[in-house]
């Protein structure tokens, strides 16, 4: 959830000033919730893809804003935090010393196969010198149902994936301190709306 910690004492003030009426209040308060929920997505997105060196594309289906229905007093902000797969980021270029993607470091003795399912992705023998825990987080294991004749010897591998809980979970955590800010910025803008357009339409 995105506890906005509202100053109730300042948005009466702000209210008072635009002579607005409960209806406006509300119609107001509704409209700055959803506008500050969709700039904590926004921004938090952005950050985190910099800090991950990856684009925001490849991290934004794991951003999810519920739908906020009119009267709603918070809002659920939900982020997927499980690595995400390299074969996300870009298009991996395949060398004889292993495999680039985009702005990720080269991931040395890593290739490029179809192995368990018909899509490309990036992958690395477990048994691998180069091979890193940390840039092949596990998360489930997979072996083929079926190995061609000699290939039992290069399994098991595993997949190459960025991992984001850490990242993702702090660039959110790091806006906390300027929700009550952003959230009155919001309200003054809903309110000019509510009493000084759509007021006089």
């Amino acid at each position: 959830m995105i506890d906005i910690g509202v100053n109730n004492v300042a948005l009466e003030r702000m209210a008072a000033d635009f002579a607005a009426t409960p209806q406006q209040i509300e119609m107001a308060r509704g409209r700055a919730l959803r506008e500050t929920a969709k700039w904590v997505r926004r921004v938090s997105l952005r950050n985190a893809a910099r800090k991950l060196r990856i684009p925001q594309k490849s991290l934004q289906y794991r951003f999810y804003l519920s739908k906020i229905p009119r009267g709603a007093s918070e809002a659920e902000l939900r982020i997927g935090t499980l690595p995400i797969p390299v074969s996300r980021v870009g298009n991996p270029r395949q060398s004889a010393k292993g495999t680039k993607v985009g702005r990720l470091p080269f991931f040395r003795g890593a290739f490029i196969g179809e192995i368990y399912s018909s899509q490309e992705k990036v992958w690395i023998r477990k048994g691998s010198p180069h091979y890193d825990p940390a840039r092949y987080p596990v998360i489930r294991q997979n072996r083929p149902s079926t190995l061609r004749p000699g290939a039992s010897g290069r399994f098991p591998v595993v997949r190459a994936a960025v991992p984001i809980d850490d990242v993702v979970e702090k660039t959110a955590d790091d806006l906390e301190g300027l929700l009550p800010g952003r959230f009155e910025h919001e309200f003054g803008r809903a309110l000019n709306y509510e009493v000084n357009i759509k007021g006089r339409k």
